[in-house]
């Protein structure tokens, strides 16, 4: 079972740091199997597990799961969505001439 959907608001042109629960999952035996893979891969160590880098948009992520006893594996899928609000993109647009234009 993969974690919900996130959506999360962010600054125009930055990346969205985003912890999320792991997916879990469990073969026929009702063995739990590990999650091999999360791809993309947008994991940044200095964040800690289960937690990525994230740009403006939706980016869709698929667990895959180790095989289990018969050769098998499963995925699911979970997006990450950075908006960007009105207030976010005159705030960042404040900052970028404030930096070229000190008074």
């Amino acid at each position: 079972m993969c974690p919900n959907d996130i959506i999360r608001p962010t600054m125009y042109g930055q990346t969205l740091d985003v912890n999320f629960p792991s997916a879990t999952a469990t073969d026929s035996n009702n063995d739990v199997l590990e999650i091999d893979s999360y791809v993309p891969n947008r994991f940044d160590t200095n964040l800690g597990t289960n937690s990525g880098r994230f740009p403006v948009g939706t980016t869709v992520i698929t667990a895959t799961t180790e095989r289990d006893a018969n050769g098998l594996t499963n995925s699911c899928t979970f997006s990450v969505t950075g908006t960007c609000t009105l207030n976010s993109k005159m705030t960042t647009l404040m900052l970028v001439l404030l930096m070229h234009f000190p008074s």
